[in-house]
């Protein structure tokens, strides 16, 4: 329930002006540009504002009570309109005329006398408000009784239509659920389908009444104590053009959740629905109730992307939510948004009913006013594509843009503006919708009120989809997001998302119905460090195909990473892939291959055999990448020899042992490497993703020294000894090998990993086979295979 503050101030209501986008003419094909998407599409634009407007004033609460003071129910007209102009009211049933004379861009209030309120149901009767003007003007209508109170947008003639679907809400006690229809022309059939029973016709049984100009017929629910008892759905169709209102007698806002409040809006024809609306909460409120109504069967409906409901025709739902959301169709529906009652926990305002305007229908430019200077907050909520925030104005200054943020993944944002009592212009640069509410605190507690504050009237009319669905992209905490868009005013939704090639991401695609608008999707690469690319196709439900692909750069000279969005199935990304520079340590695994008897000043008496050892030290490397994935380096590595290689002599003598027997008497003949060599290495390498790489490429050795040690050592007897009481007897005459080869080539090749625990420095490993192409000697063949693991880090510029 309401209390009202008894002053004429309070009836001002909200208005429109759009002067910058009226057209004298009634209607007339334009290009219409519904948000920040190019359109060239054409169509039937009809402006609100009129000359000639067919009202009523419904049924509000219950009957007047003999025990309150007479004239509690006011009515109420205000009129405005761009241009000074005379304007008639007449309502034919109580014989009541007058003229006002309107200024331009000022709201003028009309009382109407309290008998014009149509108390009857299923009786038609000559009530109706007839609004004539020399000019065009806007018309609000404003219905109160004490706690009690609504007001609504009138339309004008010129934009009302032929088929209507009723929006209402479930009964209230014994408060009914209503709507009104109003004749603009005589010899008018109306045929209604009422979705719920009422007193004298049932529920989906069509039934049909003859109307003349100005006669008003209103319907109510038949009362029954149950959440079905509702009117909301109900078809009304006429052969001419006629007016509806639609609402609530006075209704509890969730059902069962004081205090009631009187519901009004006159509906808008079928044909300029919409399929893509935004709502934002209700200031200060926590909470509000939404309504989506379908018109057609298998109407599809998204919240916030995510299908919700699937409604056949005449099929609604309601919802309870605490924040901004999108809601979209695959074909048009008619979107209600209910403020609560006072006692659902925030203790403010009461219930009120505001129909959303779809994008299709916004405008540029309003203008409005606050209704009343009291105990009463006011608020606008402004929906606007939000590369238009910055060029919103609000009484000729900037909007802050720090009060906008974004619905979801849409291209739209909500704004919640508090404003002043007054007269208010707000515009922007590209359409907008705007809601203007307000509630009472103080003595007006248990008071609210709020409408749309305007739309145009196109008449959609639909056409094939041949847009492929966008793309749009933009870095997050964790990667990057794409959103994938379908939600223009004549797409069907996206189908599919197909991968054609992804190299280092991890990819995240939400589950998905089809016909959903939008998509949001996120990669992340799996090594930061490395480049990654995503290739993918996205489709539509009518098979509308587009290509994009992502890329994923490291820039190692200034440690910073960058991702692109690219139309098309790209093969490379462009990507600056820098330089490493690093240091490691040698372990190596050398297996010695000789197959010489003699060489250069060594001289033995067999052949030299096979061996093994352990080698090591250090090496620095520096690479050039050539793209994300190809590299060359070349290293600069310090290195020993590992082993010993052996030959037995062939010369076998005798000898006398201590014991005085002969035995056997064999030499052999080692030698051991001392000096250190050093290599120069040429590779390629190829990276692939979570750090492995592959390389190959050929090595160029040096030797540093030619030290040697050439030992003779005993093989038989096993318990024999050199004078010296060992087995093995250096030879001091040989220390170097004059026949070593001062150059050699060897082929390599190996795997590795990198681990970056910083945008540039990494832990290296990698394993390489050196297969030797050219010998150790300028006159033998002795061979020098390696296994080599070098561990180190690298650093990346």
């Amino acid at each position: 329930m309401k209390k009202i503050f008894f002053a004429l101030s309070i009836l001002l209501f909200q208005q429109v002006c759009l002067y910058s986008e009226l057209d004298k003419n009634d209607y007339q094909i334009q290009i219409v540009q519904v948000d920040s998407l190019p359109s060239s599409k054409y169509q039937i634009v009809k402006n609100p504002v009129g000359r000639d407007f067919w009202i009523c004033f419904m049924k509000n609460f219950q009957e007047d009570d003999p025990k309150r003071p007479a004239g509690e129910l006011i009515l109420e007209l205000f009129l405005t309109g761009e241009e000074d102009t005379r304007v008639t009211i007449e309502i034919p049933g109580i014989n009541y005329r007058t003229q006002v004379f309107v200024r331009g861009k000022t709201i003028q209030s009309v009382r109407i006398p309290s008998l014009a309120q149509v108390k009857s149901f299923n009786v038609i009767e000559r009530l109706s408000v007839h609004v004539t003007s020399e000019k065009p003007i806007f018309v609000y209508g404003l219905n109160r009784r004490f706690q009690t109170t609504d007001s609504f947008l009138a339309f004008p003639v010129e934009v009302l239509g032929t088929e209507y679907r009723a929006m209402c809400y479930t009964v209230s006690i014994e408060m009914l659920p209503i709507f009104a229809v109003v004749a603009t022309e005589d010899n008018t059939e109306v045929t209604i389908i009422p979705s719920f029973d009422t007193e004298t016709n049932p529920a989906n049984v069509p039934f049909t009444i003859r109307m003349n100009k100005g006669d008003v017929y209103q319907v109510a629910a038949k009362f029954v104590q149950s959440p079905k008892c509702d009117l909301t759905g109900s078809i009304i169709r006429a052969n001419k053009k006629i007016a509806v209102f639609s609402g609530h007698q006075c209704a509890y806002v969730p059902p069962n959740k004081s205090a009631c409040n009187h519901l009004v809006e006159q509906m808008p024809p079928i044909p300029s629905w919409g399929k893509h609306y935004y709502l934002g909460v209700l200031k200060p409120r926590k909470n509000y109730t939404f309504r989506v109504l379908a018109n057609e069967p298998e109407t599809k409906v998204f919240v916030d992307g995510k299908l919700v409901r699937t409604l056949n025709a005449g099929e609604f739902f309601d919802s309870l939510v605490d924040k901004a959301l999108q809601i979209t169709a695959n074909k048009p529906i008619l979107v209600a948004q209910y403020s609560h009652g006072y006692n659902i926990g925030d203790m403010i305002g009461d219930p009120m009913m505001l129909l959303v305007s779809p994008t299709l229908q916004f405008l540029k430019s309003y203008r409005f006013a606050t209704p009343v200077n009291g105990e009463w907050r006011h608020y606008i909520n402004v929906v606007i594509p939000t590369v238009a925030i910055r060029s919103l104005r609000l009484d000729g200054a900037p909007v802050d843009s720090s009060l906008f943020e974004q619905i979801g993944i849409s291209r739209y944002s909500i704004g919640y503006i508090q404003v002043e009592y007054g007269s208010h212009s707000i515009e922007a640069d590209l359409p907008f919708g705007m809601y203007s509410y307000g509630f009472g605190y103080g003595k007006d507690a248990y008071d609210a009120y709020g409408t749309m504050a305007g739309q145009s009237f196109v008449e959609y009319e639909p056409s094939k989809d041949t847009l492929a669905p966008i793309a749009e992209g933009k870095p997050s905490l964790k990667g990057f997001e794409i959103i994938l868009r379908d939600d223009r005013l004549d797409d069907t939704g996206i189908q599919g998302v197909s991968i054609v090639s992804n190299y280092g991401f991890d990819l995240n695609i939400p589950k998905f119905e089809n016909g959903t608008p939008q998509i949001l999707m996120s990669v992340k690469p799996l090594q930061s460090t490395y480049s990654s690319r995503l290739s993918f196709v996205v489709s539509d439900l009518a098979l509308n195909v587009s290509e994009w692909t992502v890329c994923y750069t490291f820039d190692p000279a200034r440690g910073k990473a960058f991702f692109q969005l690219f139309p098309g199935l790209q093969s490379n990304c462009k990507v600056n892939p820098g330089y490493q520079i690093g240091f490691f340590g040698i372990f190596s695994l050398g297996f010695n291959s000789p197959d010489f008897i003699s060489t250069g000043n060594v001289v033995s008496y067999g052949k030299y055999q096979n061996s093994s050892g352990t080698a090591g030290f250090f090496g620095i490397y520096f690479s050039k990448f050539l793209d994300e994935n190809f590299a060359v380096s070349t290293r600069l590595t310090f290195e020993n020899y590992a082993g010993k290689i052996e030959s037995p002599d062939t010369i076998v003598s005798k000898i006398r042992l201590e014991n005085g027997t002969f035995a056997s008497f064999n030499e052999g003949r080692r030698i051991s490497l001392l000096g250190w060599f050093a290599g120069l290495s040429l590779f390629a390498e190829y990276h692939f993703y979570y750090g492995l790489f592959f390389s190959a490429g050929f090595e160029f050795d040096f030797p540093l020294s030619k030290s040697i040690e050439f030992y003779r050592f005993i093989i038989n007897p096993p318990n024999y000894s050199y004078i010296n009481g060992e087995r093995s007897l250096l030879d001091p005459n040989i220390n170097t090998i004059n026949s070593l080869s001062g150059f050699r080539t060897n082929f390599a090749f190996g795997i590795g990993y990198n681990y970056f625990f910083h945008p540039r420095f990494a832990i290296s490993s990698e394993i390489l086979y050196k297969y030797p192409l050219s010998s150790l000697l300028t006159d033998g063949d002795w061979f020098y295979h390696r296994i080599s693991l070098n561990l180190g880090f690298r650093f990346r510029f």
